[in-house]
């Protein structure tokens, strides 16, 4: 309907704004003419109404010609339409008369609705039977003009007569339904009964039944009788209902209870009276009875009799009718005798409004003179008398009459009772027992005799005859229940009663002695109970035990008469049953249980079984298993059947744990419950699986295939390497046998261990023959199937020198001419060594003349020159490698070359390069000999040769190979040029041969692919890797150039040193490996190039915290469930290894387990709703990083209810009083049971109707438990009104209905007729104070009720006792005390109201009597003054008040009365200020207490004090306590001190050198200075003190003391003080106080400077007393002083300041926190001082200002910084507002100031700008200092 509400103010716009377009379209206004509606749709498929909207009115937004535009239609339709079926045809609504119209929807048809063209609107989608559609449709003309605009209201029916078979559905409701009778607006809501919502439900009613009687309305469910229904007739009617919805049809059964209303009037069926009463007749004789019927129900049908008191007649007086059984009894003596009496009886239904019926019961009161004198004959017989028995002769006495009257006698019995017992002759008057008679049933009889006299002129009185039956014991006790049930918790202590029900009564209708019963137990066990014959209630009277006996069966047997001898008795059979308590504890089968199990077992395996016991029953016998610790969640125990299977044999590793310990609790389900642990061994047993594998090392050596070094020439058998092969499997399949797999070698095991070997070869090792072996190693073990594992280690021979090193090819002879010059080219010898360690060395062993040079590159030339002189040598050349030393020897011939011309090359050394690679016979060079002879070319060796060749006879020399530069760089040649002659001439020339380098070699790098390991968190630019290439070219063809040919952006290769950086951040969790190519490029022309693969395994850090599925899980676990397992708390860490290896741990989860590896969350214990509906806990996932991450979830269990609680009484047994009279309708008791479930299950109902003897008396309120009287309790037999006992039901609404029945015993006791009566209802009595109140009482009162048993049992209370009164009960009176002695003051009379009030237990009544107390004075209260708003106990009075001047007025109260009250007043004592006693000054009036003056005050120097203490006495006895009050005296001192005392200077200068200081042993007088004050008196008497005193002053310098009365200042050299022990000048300030005597004293200063030169100055000599003197009084003396003073001062000032400014630029910034330091000038660099803040320069003299923030002065500059002129000293800051703060500072000095560590303590309002005697501390002050 809101969307509906929506569309209408979208349509009325729309239509708006189409209407106004659309005129302005066609120039026109639209038409309004087309509201007609008289047309009649041809074709209707539906129900159609049509209705205009209610707004029409003028005030319409739409304006007159658009309001009535809109039409609402309703449309009725089958909730069961389809796709296709027709819901409305426009063109039936048209009412227009044009044509060519067209329909639009406008909008809201919810997709289930179209419109055709030709207006037809069809269903297009299934209809919702709970949603009202409505579709807004527009009529437009060609123009587009709208015509009108349709809101169609689509309601859908349904027919549930389409429905043939109800009874044949299950889907039914049942409605129960109360309606009153004979109401013509009674109705029922279905939907308000079932507390449902029926949108969208047509009702309709199922014909049958009574369904004819009723109405009901299809949409809302309202039923309505056809006509007023009455109870009286039918008071149930039952029919059925339909509720159909388009998708479904359900059936109800309604069923109508007709509640009664008060429409009948009660009716009178039955009237008897006695024929008449006597004036005697007894009170509480029956003498009429009135019945009477109603056919109303309930409080309508319950009568009430009254008797009506007529207006002239009141006979309630006299006789007294049972409201609820109509007997009429006699209640009064009768003093007026009637013969007719009219008893009107009035029977009152208690309906409302209620009806009556009324009768009359007629009759009839004789006087006892009518029939003569009232004899009464009292007998008393045994009710066993036998019949015939003559009891006695009811005559008239013989002094009757004149004694010849002749009598007969009459029996006349009102009652009607006895003439069936007893016969009276009538001649005799004999009375003879014609029955048998029993005491039990009528105790005793009443009736007359009537004597006739024969003649009947004599008339004497009747005759009562009262018969009393003695009780002989002829009834056997009587149980109430034969049967009885009990029910007792063991270990129920001794004394406490057995419930029993029902209730153990037993009756016995004899009378005393023969009716006391004795209760006897026997039976197995009897003696563990006892019963109490008073009561008979069954105590327990032993030790119950469950599990040694479940029930016990006893006899019950009751006695009468006690039990002596002669009783008769009756039995009871009594079955106890005993109930569980949970005392027992599981046991376990065993102490402790060992298991076993192999490490490859798989998932459920069977592991153990661990079972305990239970003793106890029940729940508190089931017994639940649970771990608690151990297992690491590879375990899992059945929780019942004790169980323990495998459920993680993953996790089952015998190498990682080979021993679990499990610690499993037995746990019964009682509440609370008991439990008992044990501990579960379980021994992992091993499998063969794993192989042996080789010590880390080992391994390292196999996987880089890094070799093992050894050395050769080792003797066989020597061990070579050494290793450990380990297998963590146990007995033989760890252990391990090793072998060699390669010739010549084989493994020896060490220590007798198969865990350690050494690898040992079999033949001598030679690196010469053989420089690597590669050794194949298995280890095996010796399980079944072998395990095996192999590596290939590589052994490398290391090098021995060994080897000597040999010549090769060493020339033999060597020819040279004489006069060859030194470096002539000799020889070349070239050696070879197979041995890596040894360093060749060439020497010339044999050159006797020294000719010969050799270098280390076996280079032979001549050092010196050669002679010209043919000589023949043998030289020998040596070669050592260090170790071994190899020679060989040439022959050098020199010949003579004097006369030969010379033959040399042309240049003796020839240099000549060659690319290299070159091809063969590359031309290097020629080399030229000058001669014009025949010359040969040769090289000096073969050996030269190899690579080259020379032309014999040109000398070109040409490559013989292609030469490779990475070989050989350089080649040197001897050329040897040689004439073909007989004596040939040779030249030699040395030829070196330079190999260029040619681009041939691309860089290369040491591996094909390189692993290398980074963890991930490393920083960017972190090198991961250096793949270093090399090229053995040389130069440029060296030079390499790095980059990364593939990979990705997360690292960079380093172009000079190829160096692999991080370049980004790296995530394992997202890539774990990289691969990256690095490329070497050189700088080569070309340029040549190689790659390497660097593979980068990216390594695991713990940067993952563990992640649950869930941060909250919630869950809901039923009660009673057998499965403990409540969740799978599982957390995933994306880290590897120990990183994401997670273990779970609980918080605050007592009760709970959890798997540590599995994440499995169990429950030890049995849930039970009821205990706990709910547990909240945390679960917490750790991960196995360092250190570790963790991540925590929080874990809500509900308990689910399950009704396995039945509903249980609270409060039992259940016992009331109920008075008999009570009426009906009257609530009397309330049961209340509770079901501990929820829900359905909890919610708790009673039955209606009671169960029981009784039961029929009440009613229960179903849901309150209310128990209120159905009828009245007067019909109930007197045998059962001590124990009317009715059963109440509870049940629950749980699916399997649990129900607890309980039983209320009521007592139906007698209605409280009569009040309690005092014999005198007021009483008074009057004492005094003193009275002993625990020796008398104050009243006895006594009073009666003529009500029986406890209604007649009369108690006392005061109803207001003022907290002091009470009243005892003695006998049958009571007797009224006070508690506490009484005070008149506190209140002199109470009236008490003494309530007497009977035993009723409801409604008891009562009676009050007033007693009046009266309270008498004594003297017992002193007077106390009042202080009460007292303020003057200070009292100003001025120096000069007279004598008899008021002071002031006292008052005094006592709380006494008359003369006791009156109070006497005078002065204790006084005491001024001088502790003397002026009693004189003040007098007090001892009747009034004023106080006035009685002298002068004394003459007075100051205030004047004087304490009154004031006494207030008794006036009767004056000891009584008296009281005082002190006043204060307070006579102000008015002063005339005018002046202040005065220094002559305010400054006085004191120079002293350190030499004299510390060269004085004695006290020093430095200075004496005196003040003047022009006051007389002590106004003008002065005291001196020094001011600023300060404990430092010791520690700076000594003692300084100030002796009065002239003022002398003296100092007590401190020899150790600091000012002393140092070189610079320092002045030191004392502040001199002058203070006068007056009051208020004045005072005034000046100071002292103390001026401490600099060491080596003289001191001037201590100025004279009378100089000083003559200075200060002089006026031309001392202005001459001031002058010259103050020159110098300012001379002072002047340097000062210069240099201070100097010194500040040094100075160190200060902080803005006033944190400063010294600094020590000579010790501090320029650059050590913070300089960059620019800070104002520090005050000098007047410059300081209190708005100023100076810096302190730093180091030495202290005391000249703060040193004071007398007219320069700081001034005094006239607003005390603007404090100039100063920080602290301490003086260091030798050392340079550190920055402090706290703020600086200072001392408030101490004046620092001019005292230098301070030492400010920066270590602990707390704020800064204050100065004016």
């Amino acid at each position: 309907m809101r969307r509906c509400k929506l569309f209408a103010g979208f349509l009325l716009w729309t239509i708006v704004l189409l209407g106004v377009r659309t005129a302005v379209a066609r120039g026109t206004t639209p038409s309004p003419n087309a509201t007609s509606y008289s047309e009649t749709p041809s074709y209707a498929p539906t129900t159609i109404s049509m209705f205009l909207p209610s707004n029409t009115t003028d005030s319409s937004p739409l304006g007159p010609l658009y309001r009535n535009l809109i039409r609402e239609v309703m449309v009725d339709i089958a909730a069961t339409s389809t796709v296709g079926d027709l819901v409305v045809d426009m063109a039936t609504l048209q009412t227009s008369n044009v044509t060519n119209v067209t329909y639009v929807l406008m909008c809201c048809t919810y997709d289930v609705f179209t419109l055709l063209t030709d207006g037809r609107v069809l269903v297009t989608s299934q209809l919702d039977f709970n949603i009202q559609y409505s579709i807004p449709v527009a009529e437009l003309d060609s123009f587009g003009a709208i015509l009108a605009a349709y809101v169609i209201h689509v309601n859908l029916t349904s027919d549930v007569s389409l429905y043939k078979d109800p009874d044949g559905l299950c889907n039914t409701t049942s409605f129960y339904v109360t309606m009153e009778e004979n109401s013509n607006i009674v109705s029922a809501d279905l939907a308000s009964l079932t507390n449902q919502s029926f949108s969208g439900v047509q009702f309709s009613l199922v014909p049958g039944g009574d369904a004819d009687r009723f109405s009901i309305d299809s949409s809302s469910g309202v039923i309505t009788p056809n006509s007023p229904l009455d109870r009286e007739e039918r008071d149930t009617l039952v029919f059925r209902v339909a509720m159909a919805t388009r998708y479904d049809v359900t059936f109800g059964t309604v069923t109508v209870t007709v509640t009664d209303i008060n429409d009948n009037a009660p009716t009178i069926v039955e009237t008897r009276s006695s024929e008449y009463i006597l004036q005697s007749t007894p009170i509480n004789s029956i003498v009429g009875l009135v019945r009477g019927e109603d056919p109303d129900a309930g409080e309508n049908a319950t009568l009430t009799y009254t008797i009506v008191t007529e207006a002239e007649e009141d006979f309630s007086e006299l006789f007294f009718i049972n409201n609820v059984t109509g007997v009429i009894t006699v209640i009064s003596n009768f003093k007026v005798i009637r013969e007719h009496i009219p008893l009107k009886i009035r029977a009152l239904d208690n309906g409302e409004p209620p009806r009556f019926a009324e009768t009359t019961v007629e009759l009839s009161l004789l006087s006892n003179d009518a029939v003569g004198n009232l004899t009464r004959l009292e007998v008393s017989v045994r009710e066993d008398v036998a019949i015939g028995t003559a009891l006695v002769n009811a005559t008239v006495p013989a002094s009757a009459g004149d004694g010849t009257i002749i009598y007969t006698y009459v029996m006349q019995d009102p009652s009607g009772i006895n003439v069936n017992f007893f016969d009276v002759h009538n001649e005799t008057g004999e009375i003879t027992v014609i029955s048998e008679l029993d005491r039990e049933t009528e105790p005793s009889h009443q009736f007359f005799v009537e004597p006739i006299a024969e003649s009947g002129c004599d008339r004497q009185g009747l005759i009562l005859v009262v018969m009393t039956l003695e009780d002989i014991n002829d009834n056997d006790p009587v149980f109430k229940h034969r049967t009885l049930q009990g029910t007792v918790r063991e270990n129920t202590p001794i004394g406490e009663p057995v419930i029993v029900i029902p209730e153990l009564a037993v009756t016995d209708e004899d009378f005393g002695i023969n009716g006391s019963i004795y209760l006897h137990l026997s039976g197995t066990g009897s003696n563990d109970f006892a019963a109490n014959s008073t009561t008979g209630l069954i105590y327990v009277n032993g030790n119950l035990d469950y599990e040694a006996a479940q029930s016990y069966s006893l006899t019950v047997e009751a006695r009468d008469s006690d039990g002596t001898l002669g009783y008769r008795s009756a039995t009871a059979r009594l079955t106890i049953e005993l109930q569980d308590e949970n005392d027992n504890s599981p046991q376990f089968s065993q102490e402790d249980f060992h298991f076993s199990i192999p490490e490859n077992s798989n998932d459920s395996a069977h592991v153990g079984t661990i079972l305990a016991t239970d003793r106890d029953s029940g729940q508190y016998g089931k017994v639940d298993h649970f771990i608690v610790d151990g297992g690491d969640g590879v375990f899992q125990l059945d929780f019942s059947s004790g169980q323990l299977t495998l459920v993680r044999g993953d996790l089952l590793d015998r190498e990682a744990v080979d021993w679990y310990t499990l610690t499993i609790r037995a746990q019964d389900r009682g509440s609370p419950s008991l439990s008992t642990f044990t501990n579960v061994n379980v021994t992992v047993t091993d499998v063969n699986d794993n192989a042996p594998s080789f010590d880390d090392d080992t391994l390292r050596h196999a996987v880089t295939r890094e070799p093992i070094r050894t050395e050769e020439n080792l003797p066989a058998g020597t061990h070579l390497l050494t290793l450990c092969v380990t297998d963590p499997d146990a007995g033989v399949s760890g252990a391990v046998r090793l072998d060699v797999n390669t010739d010549g070698f084989f493994a020896v095991m060490l220590d007798n261990s198969t865990k350690h070997w050494a690898i040992v070869s079999t033949v001598v090792l030679d690196r010469e023959e053989r420089e690597t072996h590669e050794l194949g190693i298995t280890a095996t073990d010796m399980g079944t199937p072998a395990l095996s594992s192999s590596i290939t280690i590589v052994l490398a021979v290391g090098d021995v020198n060994d080897v000597p090193p040999t010549f090769l090819e060493p020339p033999d002879e060597v020819t040279l001419l004489g006069g060859s010059h030194p470096g002539t080219l000799v020889a070349i010898f070239a050696v070879e060594d197979p041995d890596v360690n040894g360093t060749i060395q060439y020497s010339v062993a044999l050159d006797q003349d020294g000719l010969f040079g050799i270098d280390e590159e076996g280079v032979v030339v001549l050092d010196i020159q050669l002679p010209n002189e043919v000589i023949t040598r043998n030289v020998t050349i040596e070669v050592t490698d260090g170790l071994h030393l190899t020679n060989t020897t040439v022959q050098l011939h020199v010949e003579d070359g004097s006369s030969l011309s010379s033959l040399e090359f042309e240049q003796d050394n020839y240099d000549f390069g060659v690319d290299e690679n070159s091809p063969s016979g590359t031309v290097l060079g020629t080399v030229n000999i000058s001669s014009d002879q025949e010359v040969l070319y040769s090289f000096q060796s073969e050996q030269m040769g190899h690579n080259f060749a020379i032309n014999n006879y040109t000398g070109r020399i040409v490559t013989r190979l292609p030469l490779d530069r990475e070989e050989a760089d350089e080649h040197y040649l001897i050329v040897v040029a040689t004439e073909p002659s007989v004596n040939p001439r040779k030249a030699y020339a040395a030829v070196a041969v330079r190999v260029v380098d040619v681009n041939d070699n691309a860089p290369e790098f040491g591996e094909e692919t390189y692993d290398v390991d980074v963890l991930e968190n490393v920083p960017v630019g972190h090198i991961v890797f250096i793949p270093s290439a090399s090229d053995a070219d040389v130069a440029e063809n060296a030079e390499i150039v790095y980059s990364k040919e593939e990979g990705d952006d997360t690292f960079t290769v380093d172009p000079e040193t190829g160096a692999v950086r991080v370049n980004g951040t790296l995530d394992r969790e997202e890539a774990d490996m990289h691969l990256i190519v690095v490329q070497a490029t050189d700088k080569g022309d070309p340029p040549l190039s190689s790659t390497v693969t660097v593979l980068i395994h990216v390594g695991d850090v713990n940067d993952n915290s563990p992640i649950f599925t869930q941060g909250h899980y919630n869950i809901s676990v039923p009660e009673n469930n057998d499965d403990k397992q409540v969740l799978s708390a599982v957390a995933a860490d994306s880290d590897i290894g120990t990183n994401g290896r997670v273990r779970y741990f609980l918080m605050a989860a007592d009760n709970f387990t959890i798997g540590e590896l599995t994440g499995e969350i169990s429950a030890t214990f049995t849930f039970d709703r009821e205990s706990v509906s709910s547990y909240n806990f945390t679960v917490l996932a750790v991960d196995g990083g360092d250190p570790p991450r963790s991540s925590a979830a929080e874990v809500s269990i509900t308990v689910t209810d399950v009704n396995d609680n039945s509903p249980a009484f609270l409060r039992t047994p259940y016992r009331e009083m109920v008075p008999e009279d009570t009426s009906t309708g009257t609530s009397v008791f309330t049961v209340t049971a509770t079901d501990a479930d929820s829900g359905e299950n909890g919610a708790v109902s009673y039955q209606e109707n009671p169960g029981g003897i009784c039961g029929d008396l009440f009613l229960v309120d179903s849901t309150t438990g209310v128990m209120r009287t159905r009828q009245s309790l007067l019909r109930i037999s007197p045998t059962e009104r001590e124990n009317c006992v009715a059963n109440v039901t509870a049940y629950d609404h749980g699916p399997d209905q649990k129900r607890t029945a309980v039983e209320i015993v009521f007592n139906i006791t007698d209605a409280n007729r009569h009040d309690p009566v005092f014999e005198s209802t007021r009483l008074s009595r009057t004492v005094d104070e003193t009275w002993n109140v625990w020796r008398d009482e104050l009243f006895t009162v006594t009073a009666t009720d003529e009500d029986g048993g406890v209604n007649g049992e009369v108690s006392y209370r005061i109803v207001d006792d003022y907290g002091i009164f009470t009243v005892l009960r003695l006998n049958e009176s009571g007797q009224v005390w006070a508690n506490r002695p009484l005070d008149r003051e506190e209140r002199d009379f109470y009236n008490l109201t003494l309530e007497a009030s009977d035993g009723a237990v409801i409604n008891p009544r009562t009676a009050t009597a007033v007693l009046d107390v009266w309270i008498d004075d004594v003297n017992d209260n002193p007077p106390r003054f009042v202080r009460d708003n007292f303020t003057a106990e200070e009292i100003i009075l001025p120096q000069n008040t007279s004598v008899g001047t008021h002071v002031i007025q006292v008052n005094a109260t006592d709380d006494d009365f008359g003369t006791n009250a009156i109070p006497r007043y005078r002065i204790g004592r006084v005491q001024d200020i001088e502790l003397s006693s002026p009693t004189h000054l003040f007098a007090i009036d001892s009747h009034t207490g004023d106080v006035n003056t009685s002298s002068t005050f004394p003459n007075l120097t100051k205030d004047y004090f004087v304490n009154v203490t004031l006494r207030v006495e008794d006036s009767v006895e004056p000891d009584l306590r008296p009281d005082e009050l002190t006043l204060r005296i307070v006579v102000p001192f008015v002063s005339t001190n005018r002046h202040s005392p005065h220094f002559p200077n305010e400054t006085y200068m004191v120079e002293r050198s350190r030499e004299s200081l510390t060269a004085e042993s004695d006290t020093i007088r430095l200075i004496t200075v005196s003040a003047e004050d022009a006051d007389t008196g002590p106004d003008g008497q002065i005291e001196y003190s020094i001011l600023n005193r300060q404990d430092e002053w010791y520690e700076l310098l000594g003692f300084i003391s100030l002796k009065e009365p002239n003022g002398t200042v003296s100092l007590d050299v401190n020899a150790k003080g600091t000012l002393l022990n140092r070189t610079g000048a320092h002045q030191h300030r004392i502040v001199i106080q002058a203070q006068d005597m007056g009051q208020p004293a004045r005072t005034g200063t000046t100071e002292i400077l103390l001026d401490i030169r600099q060491a080596g100055t003289e001191s001037p000599p201590p100025e004279d007393d009378d100089e000083v003197a003559e200075c200060s009084t002089t006026p031309l003396i001392a202005a001459w002083c001031v002058a010259v003073a103050a020159a110098l001062l300012a001379a002072t000032t002047l340097t000062l300041y210069v240099k201070k400014r100097l010194e500040l630029k040094r100075t160190q910034t200060i902080a803005p926190e006033h944190h400063y330091e010294d600094i020590d000038l000579q010790k501090t660099r320029l650059q050590d001082m913070n300089l960059n803040k620019k800070m104002p320069l520090p005050p000098i003299g007047r410059q300081l200002q209190p708005d100023s923030n100076p810096l302190p002065p730093t180091g030495r500059q202290l005391q000249s910084y703060v040193k004071p002129v007398p007219y320069a000293r700081a001034p005094r800051a006239r607003n005390p507002t603007h404090h100039m703060r100063l920080p602290p500072v301490r003086q260091k000095f030798g050392a340079p100031a550190q920055q402090p560590a706290r703020h600086p303590r200072v001392r408030k309002n101490t004046d620092y700008s001019t005292d230098s005697s301070y030492v400010f501390d920066n270590e602990t002050s707390e704020s800064d200092t204050e100065v004016e």
